[in-house]
């Protein structure tokens, strides 16, 4: 089952991670990052280590997992605590097809309204 056939290849999230932070560090507005994978998650290290020091900065990381496998250490975001507000959350879809509107906007703003809150009591925004 593919969502877009044809495409693929291996994944590679923390330089895109480390480029949205950079870019974004300075914001004084909030800034809403969505990541779609169909798994395969393997740089656990760098993805939390991006995470953590963007957790300093206005950004919020939302992942959605579409129909795949071995998400890794995505699905253990909010598990590490280690940094200084909760900034990502993770959800995952098994069939895009049928999941309703409201429900997906529900998932995909889960968690954001309480890091808002939490990002400007620390003075992130």
């Amino acid at each position: 089952w593919e969502i877009l056939p044809g495409l693929g290849g291996t994944n590679n999230e923390p330089p895109v991670m480390n480029e949205v932070i950079d870019y974004f560090k300075d914001s004084t507005l909030p800034v809403f990052v969505v990541c779609i994978t169909d798994g395969g998650i393997s740089k656990t290290r760098e993805i939390k280590e991006a995470i953590r020091r963007s957790a300093n900065y206005p950004v919020f990381w939302k992942f959605v997992g579409l129909g795949g496998s071995n998400y890794g250490i995505l699905e253990r975001l909010d598990t590490f605590s280690d940094r200084r507000v909760d900034n990502s959350n993770f959800f995952a879809i098994d069939n895009f097809a049928h999941i309703k509107d409201e429900e997906l906007y529900e998932k995909l703003l889960e968690e954001f309204k309480d890091w808002l809150g939490l990002a400007k009591k620390e003075g992130i925004i």
